[in-house]
């Protein structure tokens, strides 16, 4: 991977992009692809590059820009905020997470705590209303001047490298998926191709699909290729004779 490319993937990264809200994510991908190909977005907030598009057969990539997140449901009058899911969330993982609040006000950290109750009624598959989130404040009306109901929230994670070759970040699920289908078109760009290819870094996969079903009602691809993350194979309590076999690192 080259030097832009990373500096691209790293910028998709940092960039929130809450399933509902994926335009800050949308606008580095476009400025990125723009230098290669041509570009255009639609109304349920595709980012979309295109190559030979005159060509009868359409090829469509599909990675989509979304990432799991939250929702403000809740403030209560000591300041607490209780929060939905908006997307997949494991909410056993959630206690002590530090988290970004993207509220109208700018953006208000926060940890996420755990309703203490005693061992015996302490659930075994917790829900998100189990937790809350403690910003440091001491009233709803002091949490009102930054944060309102809806308000969306992300993990705090910055891009990182285990061992120099493993990446480590929220949303990798599916930015990864974006970023691919941008460099496969940047790299088809260099050629000359008798088929049209359609890139597109969809919207709301987390939660309700409507980018990549608009994409293939606006494209109406000859095929398509979605590509998405999975879970590997090669770690414990995986199978490793699973015949469908997904070893980290190795493509």
């Amino acid at each position: 991977m080259d030097n832009a490319a990373r500096d691209f993937l790293s910028n998709l990264l940092r960039a929130p992009s809450p399933s509902g809200d994926e335009s800050a994510h949308q606008r580095i991908w476009l400025d990125y692809v723009k230098k290669f190909a041509k570009v255009e977005t639609d109304h349920s907030g595709n980012a979309i590059g295109m190559l030979n598009t005159s060509a009868e057969f359409k090829v469509l990539l599909a990675g989509h820009s979304d990432e799991i997140a939250m929702q403000v449901k809740r403030i209560d009058d000591r300041g607490f905020i209780y929060f939905t899911n908006a997307g997949g969330i494991k909410p056993a993982l959630l206690p002590g997470l530090k988290v970004d609040i993207l509220g109208y006000g700018g953006k208000v950290g926060g940890v996420i705590g755990f309703n203490r109750k005693s061992d015996s009624d302490a659930p075994s598959k917790p829900k998100c209303t189990d937790y809350f989130i403690d910003c440091g404040f001491n009233s709803k009306k002091e949490v009102e001047k930054f944060v309102r109901v809806g308000d969306y929230i992300l993990y705090q994670s910055e891009p990182e490298l285990f061992n120099n070759d493993k990446l480590v970040c929220k949303g990798l699920d599916n930015k990864t998926g974006s970023f691919i289908v941008a460099e496969v078109l940047r790299k088809l760009s260099r050629h000359k191709l008798k088929v049209a290819v359609y890139a597109v870094s969809t919207t709301g996969e987390e939660t309700n699909m409507r980018g990549a079903h608009c994409a293939g009602a606006i494209i109406q691809p000859s095929m398509g290729i979605a590509c998405d993350v999975t879970y590997n194979t090669d770690t414990p309590g995986e199978d490793a004779q699973n015949p469908s076999e997904v070893l980290l690192g190795r493509g």
